[in-house]
């Protein structure tokens, strides 16, 4: 019971940690969920695309946004004979320094 108490004490310790990097003050609005262990992936596939338009009127119908950053994330892959390179590439705004640091 002790070992399995420490266990829990540390781990809840590691997530703080780990949770202490975002910032208290982003609110981060993704079709995808972080961790889709509740979800089918099917599912999140599904659900309709958030477009940019939407952070546009939070911004103006909001007296408490300061930015609003969209970011858009495509990965690939190139292979040629025995070679291959992974890439993942991302799309944003210069609003998104404002929603990053």
């Amino acid at each position: 019971v002790t070992l399995m108490g420490t266990l829990i004490s540390g781990l809840d310790r590691t997530f703080e940690k780990s949770m202490a990097g975002f910032r208290s003050d982003v609110l981060l609005i993704s079709r995808m969920e972080w961790f889709s262990g509740d979800v089918d992936w099917w599912e999140m596939r599904n659900r309709p695309r958030i477009r940019e338009e939407y952070g546009e009127k939070l911004l103006e119908r909001s007296q408490f946004v300061e930015a609003v950053a969209p970011v858009s994330e495509r990965g690939g892959s190139i292979i040629r004979g025995d070679r291959r390179i992974d890439s993942r590439f991302f799309g944003t705004t210069t609003d998104y320094l404002a929603t990053n640091t």
